[in-house]
């Protein structure tokens, strides 16, 4: 028998019980095998195994791996052998999972394999049904084409940009206002005063036929006239006051006074309209009073006495009252024909209706005298005034937050965590509900200021719908009657318009817009003392929902809250050595215990060091590279994890410590250098706003660099439940300086100026606003349906009479008593 080397692969085909028996050895130039001859070799009857062996060494005679093991048994992603058989790795391949044929399943090692983390994880979130969010991710699944407004924020100023192929992230947006869905679109609400001046027209280009002309040396001076250049702009320039004013930014001063500027005159405006309405809206309310009560007036103002001329007194004051507030005439008539009717749409109908009305009856005088019909002039003059009065408390809202966000005094944007995977990993633990994050970031400038502030509200909503119900009875009302009546009446078209009117008079909702504006101007006189700014109704549909809220560990104890009892110094170490050391290296991880040695280090913030290779270690402290020295400052167990000796007793350390004390240690280059004794106070106004976070269910998730602030400590500091508060590990920190980077500008509806009570205080503040609004929406749904029932009673019963101005207008007066007190006494 000829003598070959044996390798792995002969070996473990030799010693597998399942593989064919061999031939008998043939000398090798006998015949020609099977990939010499090309045709397939001939098997011989199987035997045994044992039989089929010849003895060779003694090791190869054991019976331990080939009889036991199979080379098909070997797990490829589990364990893998160096130099392993093909012919095993093909036919491990067939088994395997497609997942497994990947490169990298495969790369051969002998060490075990762990599975690599499923980048396709989608977080279980419990959607709850009623839930705000869960709904509203199922009617954005209904639209598809969206377009929103606001761009997204991007860290440092950089806006995001997205190329052809790429799809661009979802944009997360709560509640998707009509009237901001085009950005070279301004909202109608916004007061023409802003609005003055257009848009001037790209000028057009000229060229000349001079190319020889074209090519100029800048570095050289230039001899040749302008005129003479191949292409010249035959446009001026534009001033900065010729600007367009909704173009105008205020991160510009002179943009900023013009905008201010505009914002007092339309106030002195409203101020005006709304005194004129008033003297209006009271003389003919008493004329209508002393034809239904006999109260002492002129007699040629008495309707008894001279119908005409009453007639001709009421449509005057319309008049003027149309005139005072023709903005809000024209603009309501037009959004009423667009099908985007709001508070300024009611208040125009039942204005031109009883103007129209009041007109025919002027060519109509007997039947106002037997009462067959009524004027309703002041139900629609009262309108107007409470119209006015929500436009004012809107612009004397804009004139408070105006100065927060030109001064940039509120400097911190209140914004959203958008990314839900995201989200849901910063929650996780806390809530049950689709998380709804809240947090602060820092901006340069805030964006559409003038948008939020005049943004649609739940009262425009409210007549978005209501307008046309109430427009189609009207109308089907008055025509019925007229036609049923026709042959009984003086006039059916004059018939026609008074009952038109009537029913508007009947469904004015005089308080509509009072509801939203009120809570709203009594909210931001109290966040305005924080240095928060709420621009607008749509702060409260951002907001109104938010579940929890992430801060950094300072905004929990502010400066002052950490102070310095004792110092104990180890060894040879210098105190201004050991204080500089650990002013650096709190000041660099801006942990709550940099104001400790503020008081040393007036005026000498330059003699900081530098810190490289910073690292936290979760729960136990900071460490840190300063001249070459790792620098080591947290508790007792970093030290002792660190190998530090020379350490305090226990004993000692508690004796120091006593009164709620805590010791925070420092080693330099691996020796003790010293032990700072703080002492850690809880502020009394975060712990207002930690107890009625508590009482809304919303939980606080805290970024923090710091040993000593835990759970415990917090919740025993602010006497708050452990479970509405979640210390975010070490390995969330990145998501959270994602979400809390500066950026350039940021068009938020709410700013603060990055202290926790006001930061809480316009979220819980969002929530009272939107109860307090929804409340007034029911109080005046009710006033209106309750208002278009009884006109139909009445007219069921043939009772024309008894519908007249003076029963609508105490009508109106108590449901907006009712409305504002409300309203007024909701706690925000």
């Amino acid at each position: 028998m000829s003598k070959r080397d044996l390798n792995l692969e002969d070996i473990l085909k030799e010693y597998d019980p399942n593989a064919p028996v061999e031939a008998a050895e043939t000398p090798g130039d006998a015949a020609p095998g099977p990939a010499q001859s090309g045709t397939a070799p001939t098997l011989p009857e199987e035997k045994p195994a044992a039989q089929s062996r010849k003895p060779r060494q003694d090791k190869l005679n054991r019976r331990a791996p080939a009889d036991s093991v199979k080379p098909s048994d070997i797990k490829k992603p589990e364990v893998s052998f160096i130099n392993s058989a093909a012919a095993i790795e093909a036919a491990q391949r067939a088994k395997m999972h497609p997942e497994q044929e990947k490169p990298q399943a495969n790369y051969d090692t002998v060490v075990m394999k762990r599975p690599a983390p499923d980048v396709d994880y989608q977080p279980m979130i419990r959607k709850m049904s009623n839930s705000t969010r869960a709904k509203e991710m199922q009617s954005r699944k209904r639209r598809r084409h969206v377009q929103f407004t606001y761009e997204r924020e991007s860290p440092n100023g950089m806006p995001t940009r997205h190329t052809e192929s790429e799809t661009p992230p979802k944009r997360k947006v709560r509640v998707v206002v009509e009237d901001l869905q085009d950005p070279n679109k301004v909202p109608d609400s916004i007061p023409e005063t802003f609005l003055e001046t257009p848009y001037q027209s790209v000028q057009p280009t000229e060229c000349v036929s001079k190319a020889e002309k074209t090519s100029i040396d800048l570095s050289a001076p230039r001899p040749e006239d302008p005129s003479e250049l191949d292409v010249k702009f035959s446009g001026e320039r534009i001033l900065l006051e010729d600007q367009p004013k909704r173009a105008r930014g205020l991160d510009n001063a002179e943009d900023a006074k013009a905008v201010r500027r505009e914002i007092f005159e339309l106030r002195s405006s409203l101020s005006l309209r709304v005194l004129v309405l008033g003297l209006l809206a009271v003389i003919s309310g008493y004329l209508a009073l002393a034809d239904s009560y006999g109260l002492p007036v002129f007699a040629n103002m008495r309707l008894a006495s001279s119908p005409r001329s009453y007639i001709a007194i009421q449509l005057l004051f319309g008049l003027l009252g149309t005139a005072t507030a023709a903005s809000v005439i024209g603009g309501g008539i037009r959004k009423l024909f667009q099908l985007r009717s709001d508070c300024d749409t009611l208040a125009s109908m039942t204005t031109v209706t009883s103007l129209a009305a009041a007109a025919a009856c002027l060519f109509h005088p007997g039947m106002v005298q037997n009462h067959v019909v009524h004027l309703y002039m002041p139900i629609a003059l009262l309108t107007l005034l409470c119209n006015g009065i929500g436009q004012l408390l809107i612009v004397r809202r804009a004139a408070r937050n105006f100065h927060l966000i030109a001064d940039r005094v509120a400097d911190h944007a209140v914004v959203c965590v958008e990314n839900e995977k995201r989200a849901e990993s910063l929650t996780r633990g806390t809530i049950g509900d689709f998380p709804i994050l809240a947090t602060m970031r820092k901006t340069e400038r805030s964006l559409d200021f003038l948008r939020y502030t005049f943004s649609t509200d739940l009262a425009d909503k409210f007549c978005r719908m209501a307008c046309p119900i109430i427009l189609v009875l009207s109308i089907v009302v008055s025509i019925f009657l007229s036609i049923l009546r026709a042959s009984s009446l003086e006039s059916s078209l004059c018939f026609g318009l008074c009952v038109f009117s009537m029913c508007f008079a009947a469904c004015a909702c005089a308080a509509v817009t009072l509801v939203t504006n009120l809570p709203l101007e009594k909210g931001t006189k109290k966040f305005i003392k924080n240095k928060a700014v709420m621009l607008g109704y749509q702060s409260v549909d951002d907001f109104y929902d938010v579940n929890s809220i992430m801060v950094d560990a300072s905004a929990l104890f502010p400066e002052g809250s950490v102070a310095l009892s004792s110092i104990k110094i180890f060894s040879d170490t210098k105190i201004d050595d050991a204080i500089l050391d650990a002013a650096s290296l709190t000041r660099h991880a801006g942990s709550v215990m940099q104001g400790l040695f503020s008081d040393a280090l007036v005026g000498k913030e330059g003699m900081l060091r530098k810190v490289e290779n910073f690292a936290y270690e979760e729960s136990l402290g900071l460490c840190g590279w300063i001249n070459n020295k790792r620098v080591l400052f947290g508790n007792r167990e970093l030290m002792t994890g660190h190998n530090i000796e020379g350490l305090p007793t226990k004993t000692k350390e508690n004796e120091l410590t006593e009164g709620g004390r805590e010791a925070i240690y420092l080693s330099v280059s691996g020796n003790l250098a010293a032990m700072f004794v703080v002492d850690i106070k809880a502020n009394k106004a975060v712990r207002y706003w930690l107890k009625e976070l508590e009482k809304q269910e919303i939980c606080v998730l805290v970024r923090s660099h710091d040993a000593i602030i835990t759970l415990n400590r917090i919740a025993q500091l602010y006497d708050i439940s452990q479970e509405m508060i979640k210390i975010l590990p070490s390995r969330m920190h990145e998501d959270y300086n994602t979400e809390t980077a500066p950026v350039k500008h940021s068009n938020s509806s709410m700013a603060c100026s990055g202290r926790f009570p006001g930061f809480v205080q316009l979220l819980l503040g969002a929530k009272s606003i939107r109860a307090a609004a929804c409340l007034g929406i029911i109080l005046q749904t009710a006033s209106a349906c309750l208002g278009m029932a009884i006109v139909l009673v009445y007219l069921s019963m043939q009772a024309y009479a008894e519908l007249s101005a003076s029963l609508f207008m105490l009508y109106h007066l108590i449901w907006t008593g009712v409305t504002l007190l409300g309203v007024g006494t909701r706690r925000i």
